[in-house]
């Protein structure tokens, strides 16, 4: 075995605690980031891959409704991500104030 250990770096810490509470996921982006030679170890976790899984299962649908709004395929310029159009009664309560 090798020792090409790397520490972690010593702003792994605090910039993972001010992260952590102005921006919850880059805190954990920026501990794993940070921790050296052991980062591969998290990568390498199921969980990490599950949740990476989870973020772009949801994100890529709302990024294709805004491509496609961009460049004109998608009618609405303000699109619900979901793709459903608003019911006419929403409209009509929206209409009247």
């Amino acid at each position: 075995m090798t020792d090409d250990l790397t520490p972690p770096s010593p702003m792994r810490l605090p910039l993972s605690v001010i992260l952590g509470f102005t921006a919850p996921p880059l805190g954990l982006v920026a501990w794993i980031l940070l921790s050296g030679s052991r980062r591969d170890l998290y990568l390498q976790s199921p969980w990490v891959r599950a949740g990476g899984a989870i973020f772009l299962a949801g994100a890529i649908p709302l990024f294709g409704v805004i491509v496609a709004t961009f460049i004109g395929l998608w009618p609405d310029p303000n699109p619900n991500p979901v793709g459903l159009d608003s019911s006419s009664s929403q409209r009509a309560c929206w209409d009247a104030s």
